[in-house]
């Protein structure tokens, strides 16, 4: 395989990447997973057709020429490098506007469009309006339906004094990646809590912690390659 990817195995680190490229004109996209041991036929066929491995050099040709630029995000989760992934990637893959061949191919969505907003689980990505700022920056938010359910899930919680859910929901609120879109949710979401544990408690709750900031992430994963090779000699 002549282009090997990086299979990126941090969530936060792969959200971060998609906005990188968005953020610079890769606004055009489509997703799925594919199972890994067919993952290195589809990066072959879109390399040949699409041009995911082309070089920063070549890419600056391309657009100086009108032919967009392609890219693919791989995301697979693992816990250890003695326990190598297994099942699903996840991919997106991102284009600038020119001319290339997914265009026909491919069933593509514009991420600047609300209807067809770049989704990532419970989250999806979007311009957001910053204070001091003239222009509306990317940033990740939950979805209307994940935020929902979590305003649910707290209101039910301390409604009914259930410690194990309201400890948990709060734990998952503390591990939200902090993307900007998200952390505004997640601020009001830790007002809602307070708000409710004052009511049915008579004072405030244990709000100790702070919502967490994503800074700039390194890059963390394994080649393609390696991955298709530990799987098959498993």
């Amino acid at each position: 395989m002549r282009y090997d990817p990086l299979v990126l195995t941090n969530q936060a680190v792969a959200m971060q990447r998609i906005a990188d490229y968005v953020r610079s004109g890769h606004v055009f996209w489509t997703s799925g997973e594919v199972p890994m041991v067919r993952a290195k036929a589809l990066v072959y066929k879109f390399d040949r057709l699409y041009g995911i491995g082309r070089t920063r050099n070549q890419r600056a040709t391309d657009r100086s020429h009108g032919v967009a630029g392609a890219t693919l995000i791989l995301y697979c989760p693992h816990t250890s490098d003695e326990s190598p992934p297994t099942g699903k990637i996840r991919w997106v893959l991102l284009l600038s506007a020119g001319d290339n061949p997914a265009y026909a191919v491919e069933k593509l969505h514009d991420a600047r469009d609300r209807a067809t907003r770049l989704r990532w689980g419970d989250y999806e990505l979007l311009q957001i309006a910053r204070p001091g700022q003239l222009k509306p920056a990317w940033s990740w938010r939950l979805r209307q339906q994940a935020y929902d359910d979590f305003r649910h899930r707290i209101i039910q919680a301390i409604r009914h004094q259930n410690s194990f859910e309201y400890e948990s929901v709060l734990d998952t609120l503390y591990r939200l990646p902090g993307f900007a879109g998200v952390r505004v949710q997640g601020k009001k979401l830790l007002h809602l809590y307070g708000v409710e544990w004052v009511r049915r408690f008579g004072e405030r709750g244990h709000l100790q912690k702070r919502l967490r900031y994503v800074q700039r992430l390194k890059t963390q994963g394994t080649k393609l390659s390696i991955l298709v090779k530990d799987i098959r000699y498993r």
